[in-house]
């Protein structure tokens, strides 16, 4: 295990382990996670069974040292996180899905009737743009494949970001934003 720095802060056990067969190593997720969380200088280590718990942490830790002290327990009130993934299948709360889904964290919707980027029109995403989210992430396989311009364009005209991102990107940005209470919904393309 390799040892992840961050500002003085006492020693956290913990143990990363999202994904099976084509999953990045631990030190990559833990390192792309705690850049992206802001968390930076001297040494702790971190180990953790799940994303959520690294986010939790990281979060914690950045209220510290910002001045701010929370005062309460963070709760996680989604009932959905997503929990391993590899090619073809996604794991959400210890069921595998191998068809295409939508996941938000208090709903999921399967199968999605998408097999590939090509299949994405206005139909097929109205199930997502009616949650109103704040963010869609859309997950495109093992590469990251953009949709046309006119899709993209359905979720700007309704002031929707849309993320588009490989399935490993996606499952670890899904799990951090639903750790911090966020409106996202995930439209997984499982082909």
């Amino acid at each position: 295990m390799k040892k992840l720095r961050t500002r003085n802060l006492k020693l956290i056990q913990a143990r990363l382990s999202i994904g099976t067969s084509n999953s990045c190593d631990t030190w990559a997720c833990a390192a792309s996670i705690a850049s992206a969380l802001g968390i930076h200088g001297g040494p702790t280590v971190i180990e953790s069974n799940d994303l959520t718990d690294l986010a939790l942490i990281a979060r914690k830790r950045h209220l510290i040292y910002s001045g701010h002290m929370p005062l309460t327990e963070d709760r996680i009130t989604s009932r959905y996180s997503i929990s391993a993934y590899s090619a073809g299948e996604v794991t959400v709360n210890q069921t595998a899905y191998r068809q295409s889904l939508i996941l938000s964290p208090h709903s999921i919707h399967y199968p999605w009737p998408v097999a590939s980027i090509e299949d994405l029109d206005q139909s097929c995403l109205q199930i997502v743009l009616d949650m109103n989210p704040y963010v869609v992430l859309l997950g495109t396989g093992e590469q990251q494949q953009f949709p046309e311009a006119r899709i993209m364009a359905l979720f700007g005209q309704r002031g929707i970001g849309l993320e588009v991102m490989n399935h490993g990107a996606l499952c670890r940005t899904f799990n951090i934003l639903v750790a911090e209470d966020r409106d996202v919904v995930a439209a997984i393309i499982l082909g």
